[in-house]
């Protein structure tokens, strides 16, 4: 995988798309992390594990937003 994301970029990725690419393998260790926990049957990790889903997507908003105003 990192030979393959060395040679995309060798064509020059631009910030949003480190951050996208960042952000993809996150939120799939997350939603792995996610399916983990579930099957354990343990409400308070599933609910931890949403919540921060849901930080992981907020962050990502506010990079994004800020990589747009940075121009």
């Amino acid at each position: 995988m990192a030979a393959l994301l060395g040679r995309w970029e060798r064509g020059g990725w631009a910030t949003h798309d480190r951050l996208a690419a960042c952000f993809g393998a996150t939120l799939a260790a997350a939603s792995f992390g996610l399916l983990l926990v579930s099957l354990a049957d343990r409400t308070e990790d599933v609910v931890f594990q949403v919540i921060m889903i849901g930080a992981i997507v907020a962050g990502y908003a506010w990079c994004r937003r800020r990589i747009s105003m940075a121009g």
